[in-house]
């Protein structure tokens, strides 16, 4: 039996911009749908500072 440990999962890129606080996605709303034509965006919201909006994604969708 191995007893190596599993590296935590680094949620860097899941960081609230204004408390630092892990963020959940949530729907894109219409204008957010058109954006994500030009620019892949994902949206959030924080539930710590209540913070929402958009952020860069790596991935189309």
């Amino acid at each position: 039996m191995s007893t190596a440990k599993v590296p935590a999962k680094i949620k860097v890129a899941n960081a609230c911009p204004r408390c630092g606080n892990e963020m959940e996605r949530i729907s894109k709303r219409a204008i957010d749908k058109i954006i994500n034509i030009l620019v892949p965006v994902r949206r959030f919201k924080c539930y710590g500072c209540l913070w929402e909006g958009n952020r860069m994604s790596s991935e189309n969708g």
